[in-house]
């Protein structure tokens, strides 16, 4: 229920957990709109309920749904610089993203307006993430000058219990007590290259280093929590088109360093090699030494996955897609293969196993609900049939968590059954009076877990044991409402034939869990 900062690198660029954009780009020229988005690791394609499918589905022009039931806000707009081809930019930036259980980071920016060659530009920079479950990782920065490049360059990332401290989100700074921190640096490398380096709470360091100057040519990873972990990365420059049926001169370039030709890890390297139709790019070669050589086909533009996969040995193995870039099938060099059935939604419904040289088949199939907005079951099976016929069927709340898995008869005919009970609880934090007040919303948790032994009373509506002394009831006990992390699990209470088991939590200013007692019967509360 806290929040998590990672970073990686993607086509030449530093992301993190909290890189979020969405951007609608239109050109006078083509008359072409394109519409893409990520937030925090999610992402995919567009579509709308009961039209076209797709990752995501759209309300209106700031908030879309993801399958899974998260919702993401893009409610701060941003008119990017005009360019020399009036092209005509828009960034939404992401305020919020919601989880099914009511979960929700949210995101503070600090906004300036500065001036290009081509007018007026709005830059953003991420000032805190925040939770409704009570905690903060705020950032700092090299500069507050937008003019300057360092304005936007990250120098420590600070996790805060805010039920423990006030930091105002929207800050430049908060003066705090001690807090787990990243500290962000960066030094020169060899002749123009540059390390740029995350000093870790934990005393550990991750290493990012470019060899050549600006970011660009050869990238190196190291960390020293993992002594083994040096790899280094070599790319080149290939030809990347807009509009392949335009003038290239206008509509492609030679790119910035964005596809890997050498990757080496340890005393191994592979090679890779690219070849390009119009910009799209046809096949990839990737050669392991020691090993040999793989192929990767695809069909250029449209084609989303890779079609063909060829080793060092000429085995081949292939796979094809639907419209929408969803695997239907994957054949395998023995000749054997897998066929995935999926609806208008792209879930899949039936997945049919074809074995090598014979007629058999095995297949098992999942049933849905209804996909709409506000629906957080969309992408959760209502049922699943194994190979031999057996179901389980699942339930689920409105907030899309499961209630209740009745899984298939055992040998006495006895479906056997777990069911899940949640309530709504606040966490409380910290106000800039230094008051102790509740979040903005609530976040639904798992107060109840019973498991029927040995009997079920046959309702699907209304799945229960067939009396309650056959059930085994577990009680997730949280703090007190108003008490600090009231999110937190600080008891498990076991009950089975009248007696209980009762294990107890404790949790430091960090929430970290830092003692643990054994079951105890006779123990009627957690110290």
């Amino acid at each position: 229920m806290g929040l998590h900062l990672s970073r990686q690198k993607n086509e030449g660029v530093i992301r993190d957990s909290f890189d979020s954009t969405f951007l609608s780009h239109s050109s006078p020229q083509t008359g072409v709109w394109s519409i893409s988005a990520t937030f925090g690791g999610i992402g995919g394609s567009f579509g709308t309920y009961g039209k076209s499918p797709g990752d995501f589905y759209s309300r209106d022009p700031d908030m879309y749904q993801h399958l899974d039931g998260a919702v993401v806000n893009f409610g701060i707009s941003i008119l990017a610089e005009p360019n020399e081809y009036d092209f005509e930019n828009i960034y939404k930036l992401a305020d919020f993203i919601r989880y099914p259980s009511g979960a929700t980071t949210y995101l503070h920016y600090k906004t300036a307006q500065v001036s290009g060659p081509y007018g007026t530009l709005t830059v953003s920079r991420v000032q805190s993430a925040t939770t409704n479950t009570g905690y903060q990782i705020k950032f700092s920065y090299a500069s507050s000058d937008p003019y300057n490049a360092a304005w936007g360059t990250r120098v420590s990332a600070t996790a805060v219990n805010m039920a423990v401290e006030y930091c105002d989100p929207s800050a430049d700074s908060c003066s705090l007590q001690s807090w787990p921190t990243t500290t962000y640096s960066q030094v020169p490398y060899g002749s123009g290259g540059v390390t740029r380096s995350a000093s870790r709470p934990d005393g550990t360091v991750a290493n990012m280093t470019w060899v050549n100057a600006n970011g660009i040519g050869d990238f190196i990873l190291s960390d020293t929590a993992d002594p083994s972990s040096g790899r280094r990365y070599a790319y080149t420059s290939i030809w990347q088109c807009e509009n392949p049926n335009q003038d290239p001169s206008s509509f492609c370039s030679m790119g910035s360093n964005s596809r890997v030709s050498l990757f080496t890890d340890g005393g191994r390297s592979t090679s890779y090699t690219y070849s390009l139709v119009s910009g799209d790019i046809r096949q990839i070669s990737a050669a392991t030494s020691g090993i040999g050589t793989t192929i990767y086909n695809s069909d250029g533009a449209g084609a989303l996955g890779v079609r063909a996969a060829r080793n060092e040995l000429s085995h081949t193995s292939s796979f094809n897609y639907d419209n929408n870039g969803k695997l239907v099938r994957a054949q395998w060099p023995e000749g054997n293969y897998t066929e995935y059935v999926r609806d208008a939604y792209g879930r899949v419904t039936q997945e049919i196993v074809h074995s090598k040289g014979n007629a058999s088949t095995i297949s098992t199939s999942r049933t849905f609900g209804a996909c709409a907005w506000g629906v957080l079951t969309c992408n959760k099976p209502t049922s699943e049939t194994d190979a031999n016929g057996r179901t389980t069927d699942y339930r689920y709340n409105a907030r899309g968590q499961m209630t209740a898995e009745i899984q298939p008869p055992d040998t006495n005919g006895v479906r056997p059954l777990r069911r899940w009970e949640y309530e709504d609880r606040y966490a409380y934090v910290k106000a800039a009076n230094g008051s102790f007040v509740p979040a903005s919303s609530p976040v639904s948790v798992p107060v109840r877990e019973i498991i029927c032994r040995s009997t079920f009373n046959g309702n699907m509506l209304a799945p229960a044991c067939g009396s309650t002394s056959d059930e085994v009831v577990t009680v997730y006990g949280y703090g007190g409402q108003g008490s600090k992390n009231p999110l937190l699990v600080k008891s498990l209470q076991v009950t089975a034939d009248g007696k209980s088991l009762l294990t107890c939590y404790s949790y430091d200013s960090f929430g970290n869990r830092v003692s643990e007692t054994s079951p105890r019967a006779g123990l009627a509360t957690c110290p």
